[in-house]
């Protein structure tokens, strides 16, 4: 996709992206999503419906790991990229909303599609070694993508965590993580 016509059409690097992206959260996750948008919908229809008004638990746990830890990765390959490769392969772009879409792009394509809109040869040394490790965290479970998942990544790393404080039990959202989940991970 290394081509002027794609390279800088924006709005067409947002759409590839965003269509990558869902791709890269699973089925199940998107269904999850798409049930929680059209509840919150319909709160805002039928106000004083008491049948929409609480709705306990509608992000499963495993749609919330999985969306907190895509955007927090999109988020850090983002700020990466942004920061060793702004004078460098993104100085072909002028503006800094073009640097900012290109950076997201390159950010977001590693962990599912691998796609490029810049030069890849001309990529710093920490920037490489960045985008090997999105490659390795991949996509979350059910997706169309490859790497370790974005789960295993967020329990191993909240295993981690919870050992570092002297814990024995991983619990997010309230909720506690099965010990043969985190074995898993």
């Amino acid at each position: 996709m290394y081509d002027d016509s794609i390279r800088f059409n924006y709005p067409l690097q947002l759409i590839i992206a965003m269509t990558f992206i869902f791709g890269g959260m699973g089925f199940t996750i998107v269904v999850n999503v798409l049930r929680y948008l059209r509840h919150r919908a319909e709160r805002l229809i039928y106000r004083n419906d008491r049948h929409y008004i609480y709705q306990p638990w509608l992000l499963n746990i495993n749609s919330r790991i999985t969306l907190i830890t895509t955007g927090a990765l999109l988020l850090t390959g983002l700020i990466g990229v942004m920061v060793f490769e702004y004078n460098n392969v993104l100085a072909d772009h002028t503006s800094f909303f073009g640097k900012l879409i290109t950076g997201f792009f390159t950010a977001a394509t590693p962990r599912t599609a691998g796609f490029n809109v810049i030069d890849m040869g001309e990529l710093t040394f920490p920037t490489v070694m960045l985008t090997i490790f999105l490659m390795w965290i991949g996509a979350s479970p059910n997706s169309t993508g490859g790497g370790i998942k974005t789960s295993t990544f967020a329990i191993a790393l909240l295993n981690t965590l919870s050992l570092a404080r002297g814990q024995t039990k991983i619990e997010v959202f309230k909720r506690q993580i099965a010990e043969i989940s985190v074995r898993r991970a």
